[in-house]
Parts: C-alpha cells; sequence; structure tokens
C-alpha cells in the first residue's frame, strides 16, 4: 500500500506552522550579508526556541547565540550550542547557582549590573573552582548601566573579583528613545541616523573601558529592524537580529526588511458564520494561541493577517481567547474552511505551543518540538 503524505489542511487547529522553504531563504539572506561585513551574527533565540533551527543559523555561518534567559540557554547548551550571551540580568541563589553549575559544561555568558550580584556569583565560582564569564549592559532606557563614567566605574570593580571573567558590553535599545520606537520608523536612513546616535554613546563606554586598560572582547548590539545598520558600525563584533527568522507582518512593513519572507503562521479552523451577522466569520484561533501585540511596540494592541489573497478582502478585527473574528467578504467562506494567520509579533506566538508542525509546500515534512517555550527564567 503506498503511504501518501500528511497535508497541512488536513492537521486540527490552532497549529503552528513554519515554511521550511521561507525559513531557509531567511537563513541564507541574512547570511549572505553577513559574509560581506566584519561583525558576526548572534540570532537572538527568543524568536523560535528551537534548537533545530539554531543549528540551522549556525551553520550558515552565526557566530553564536543570543538568548533572553537562563532557562533558554540551559536548553540551548543542552543541545550542544556553544558561545552563548544572555542578554539579561540574573539576581537570586538559585540562578547563581544554575549559572555556576551551566559554567562546568556550557559556553555562557551572563549580564550583571549589580555589585552585589557580581559579589554572589565570584563567590560561588570560587567555591566550585571556575570561572563565570559576564557581561555589562550599556543601558538605553531598559536594564544596565549608563556610558561613560557609570559604566568605567562599574567594570573597574566587576574585574577585581576573583572567579569572574569580563567579556564586554551589549546594548539592545539602541534607538530614538527606545527599540520599540526605533522599530516603528519606516524608513531605513532615519533609523539608521537614531540607531548611530545611540550606538556613539555605546561606543563611548567601550573606550573609556579599553583606555583603562581593559579589554572589551564582546560588543554586541542591534536586531532585525537595524541589522545592516548595526553591522556597518565601527567595532561592532555581533548583532543580535532574531526575527528575520520568521517574519511578523509589522516589521515586514519597514524599508528593506521585505527581503524576508513570512516564515510562521497558524492554522485555524472557520467555526461560525452566523447569517444575521452578514459579514462576520469566527475561526478558533484567540489570544491563546497568537500574539495581539505590535511587534515594535507591546502596548499597541494589532491583530494577525490573513494569508494570501483572501487576507486582501476579509480581516480580522478582535482575537478573544479561543476566537478571531473576521470581518469582510465572509461569503468567500464557509465553516470547515482553514485559513492561516500571519502573526503580528513572531516572538510570543510560538512559545504558546507544544510543536510547530514544519511544511514544504503542503506537505508536512517534520514536527519541532519548541523545548525552551516555557523557560522564562
Amino acid at each position: 500500500m503506498a503511504v501518501g503524505f500528511l497535508n497541512k489542511y488536513d492537521l486540527d487547529t490552532p497549529a503552528l506552522i513554519i515554511d521550511l522553504d521561507a525559513l531557509e531563504t531567511n537563513i541564507k539572506t541574512m547570511a549572505n550579508y553577513f559574509k560581506t561585513v566584519k561583525p558576526g551574527l548572534r540570532p537572538h533565540m527568543k524568536t523560535h526556541k528551537i534548537p533545530m533551527i539554531s543549528h540551522m543559523q549556525l551553520e550558515a555561518g552565526a557566530i553564536g547565540v543570543t538568548c533572553q534567559t537562563l532557562g533558554e540557554a540551559e536548553i540551548f547548551a543542552q543541545a550542544g550550542i556553544k558561545n552563548i550571551l544572555v542578554t539579561n540580568q540574573i539576581a537570586n541563589d538559585e540562578k547563581i547557582r544554575r549559572l555556576v553549575g551551566m559554567s562546568r559544561w556550557a559556553d555562557v555568558t551572563v549580564g550583571v549590573d549589580a555589585l552585589e550580584v557580581a559579589k554572589q556569583i565570584s563567590q560561588a565560582a570560587l567555591a566550585a573552582k571556575l570561572t563565570a564569564k559576564v557581561a555589562v549592559e550599556i543601558s538605553m532606557v531598559r536594564c544596565g548601566l549608563q556610558a561613560g563614567e557609570p559604566a568605567l566605574k562599574f567594570v573597574k570593580q566587576l574585574v577585581q573579583l576573583k572567579g569572574l571573567k569580563f567579556m564586554g558590553l551589549w546594548a539592545h535599545e539602541a534607538g530614538a528613545s527606545s527599540s520599540f520606537e526605533l522599530g516603528m520608523e519606516v524608513s531605513w536612513q532615519k533609523r539608521k541616523e537614531a540607531h548611530y546616535r545611540a550606538l556613539d554613546r555605546f561606543r563611548e563606554a567601550k573606550h573609556l573601558i579599553e583606555k583603562s586598560g581593559i579589554p572589551v572582547k564582546i560588543f554586541s548590539a542591534g536586531y532585525t529592524a537595524t541589522y545592516d545598520i548595526t553591522a556597518e558600525y565601527p567595532e561592532i563584533t555581533d548583532v543580535q537580529a532574531g526575527t528575520y527568522v520568521f517574519m511578523d507582518w509589522p516589521y515586514r512593513q519597514l524599508e528593506g526588511l521585505d527581503r524576508f519572507q513570512q516564515a510562521l503562521t497558524v492554522l485555524t479552523t472557520v467555526i461560525s458564520i452566523p447569517p444575521h451577522q452578514k459579514v462576520l466569520a469566527y475561526t478558533d484561533c484567540g489570544t491563546k494561541k497568537i500574539s495581539s501585540e505590535h511587534t515594535c511596540d507591546y502596548s499597541i494592541t494589532v491583530f494577525p493577517k490573513i494569508k494570501g489573497e483572501l487576507g486582501k478582502h476579509i480581516e480580522v478585527t478582535q482575537l478573544s481567547e479561543e476566537h478571531a473574528h473576521l470581518k469582510g467578504a465572509v461569503n468567500n467562506l464557509k465553516v470547515g474552511d482553514k485559513i492561516e494567520f500571519i502573526p503580528s509579533h513572531c516572538c510570543t506566538t510560538p512559545p504558546r505551543y507544544d510543536a510547530a508542525y514544519v511544511v514544504s509546500g503542503e506537505r508536512v515534512v517534520g514536527v519541532w518540538p519548541i523545548l525552551a517555550r516555557d523557560r522564562h527564567g
């Protein structure tokens, strides 16, 4: 008996879908750009949380990875990933124990911006007879230290602590006033001007530290909205782009980002088209299964787009917990139809699922567990 393939439209819904062809194209597009510049690519794992994708990125040329939590770092280190930068701070005894334990078998650097925490990590590392790698965030609007003397003073104190190895600096919110504001700027040139003004302050901190005789190995910044801006800035060692692998619809509206394809969707079923409501229909995908915040500004509520030609005539106007509300030419739909939503934020949609279905065309070619989906701390 011939064995057929599973069609994505035969899947139960809601289902998280990764278009393998688009994913591979996005990884290749970004890798090809980084072959033309000096800095390396350090992709952010919080976007997909899937070690299989991180291995694809590394095989394409990435120098390491970025994680947002120590828990994420543990998952990716267990998957054999090296050169992990955790762009976040840790502050309690349990995380310090986990960091020191990881430092025996994993290549991980974690953020510190409080001297008391640094001392605790030092003591724990000395007790374990090993060295823990740390880096310092230069603050734009969130955590971290101010550029200039505050950063210099802290790093000077940091390097005096035994059991620690200072690796360098990173910054994320390097924009007009925040990464959100910068990510809302459609113009590539305006993003560049704002980003470079912020990076000038970032580099000031690096130069002060180096002039004091302390080497700065890591000088990391940027994200998808600035990947080809950050990488052109002097002295940057690596860029922390993440969204490009999946590319949500708000980011793709920015100048220069339409070269990346939308590789992540949620398959959903039309469950009701009430005749008395005329232009309304409902599907089985709500806020528990897809993001409802703008990828560039989490304070703005926006909704998914419908993939394909149908999206030109029907829009999602509201998300309930388990329903999407559609409005428009719903006469083109019937109950039981399956359609695909493009998320408004591709980083916060995958953690709502245990696994993603990987497709090529309509054929399901794999099921990838989202191993770091609940590793929030």
